[in-house]
């Protein structure tokens, strides 16, 4: 099985091509098989906690594999027993960005875009190709373009502003001073389970 799912958090890997790896089918499962597929291409990102949604298998001949902590297919990669680095195949991270894509590109060639919301994702859909506002957990907040979208929420945003709101505690007087990070970012993957509002369109910002 082939995980679709695989999110990396902005800016935090490195594209790898030439360190070849085999990942084996449903390595995780009890009476794993050794049938096996060759990847050449593939994210490098040092820290665990950088991935979004990733998980771990237990230790099999030496090596840890990773899976998607979402639907548990895999593995999607593995962790280097060597530089303790981890390794994400590149058309599984991929993949899901592809198909949204695709779907948007489908749908704007196909159906005609109404004016009626009936559903709460009619919203969202009346929203395409306009600047939204999204706000997030973790105090994070984003303002980009909606480029597609799915069931699930996940959202596809360019010329994204992001900001991420921190609370500092000054150590005179012991009062909480909110900090705010600014960064541009070209293109933004949105994971629907970590939205909290969706206020479409912004108009005046």
């Amino acid at each position: 099985m082939r995980c679709n799912c695989a999110i990396l958090s902005p800016n935090v890997a490195s594209f790898v091509d030439a360190k070849p790896f085999s990942l084996p089918f449903c390595r995780q499962a009890k009476n794993s098989t050794s049938i096996s597929t060759e990847v050449i291409n593939s994210w490098f990102v040092e820290r665990m906690f950088d991935f979004e949604n990733i998980g771990f298998t237990h230790t099999r001949d030496g090596v840890k594999y990773l899976v998607c902590a979402n639907c548990e297919d895999g593995p999607v990669g593995y962790l280097c027993p060597v530089t303790k680095a981890h390794f994400v195949a590149w058309n599984f991270a991929e993949s899901v960005l592809l198909a949204l894509f695709r779907m948007a590109t489908e749908q704007g060639q196909t159906n005609v875009v109404g004016t009626g919301v009936e559903e709460p994702l009619d919203l969202i859909r009346l929203s395409l190709d306009e600047r939204i506002y999204v706000k997030m957990r973790n105090d994070r907040e984003v303002r980009g373009r909606l480029h597609a979208f799915d069931q699930h929420l996940n959202m596809i945003l360019s010329q994204v502003e992001e900001t991420v709101t921190t609370v500092e505690l000054d150590e005179e007087n012991f009062e909480e001073m909110h900090k705010q990070t600014k960064r541009q970012i070209p293109m933004l993957f949105v994971r629907g389970d970590a939205i909290i509002l969706v206020a479409p369109p912004l108009r005046h910002t």
